[in-house]
């Protein structure tokens, strides 16, 4: 029994600095204003993602997907990546986030046609910025 409190009480005081899921919660920018790929992830407390796409005039809303994040191992709690998917009716698309510090997210999103338009699945990786809730969207 004093071996499962001192482990429990190690693991509250040892996991204060770690990430958790909260951490993803937020609007992510991209770094590269000119990208051609995701301009902006939003992820909500309820752990959905909602991607907008480089369109114009405005960016292309992609739609809720949910996430689930991970940690290196069954006992971490320091959980600093997370996968999500979207599935259209077009293609199928794999996210893969990696928190770098609290600050930074890279997101990677790999693209599989399912139409038979025999276009190539392709792949791209993006830098993600979180913004603070004072900052203005262009």
């Amino acid at each position: 029994m004093k071996f499962f409190l001192t482990m429990c009480s190690g693991l509250i005081i040892t996991t204060s600095a770690y990430a958790m899921p909260a951490d993803f919660i937020g609007t992510w920018v991209n770094v590269y204003p000119g990208t051609r790929g995701i301009v902006r992830a939003v992820i909500t407390p309820d752990m959905n993602i909602r991607m907008y796409g480089a369109c114009s005039p405005t960016p292309c809303d992609n739609g809720l997907a949910p996430i689930t994040t991970y940690g290196r191992s069954v006992s971490d709690l320091n959980h600093r990546a997370a996968i999500a998917k979207y599935d259209f009716s077009f293609k199928e698309v794999d996210v893969v986030l990696k928190l770098n510090g609290r600050s930074f997210l890279n997101l990677e999103h790999f693209n599989k046609f399912t139409d038979g338009s025999n276009r190539q699945n392709y792949f791209m990786g993006e830098m993600m910025r979180k913004i603070s809730t004072n900052e203005v969207l262009e």
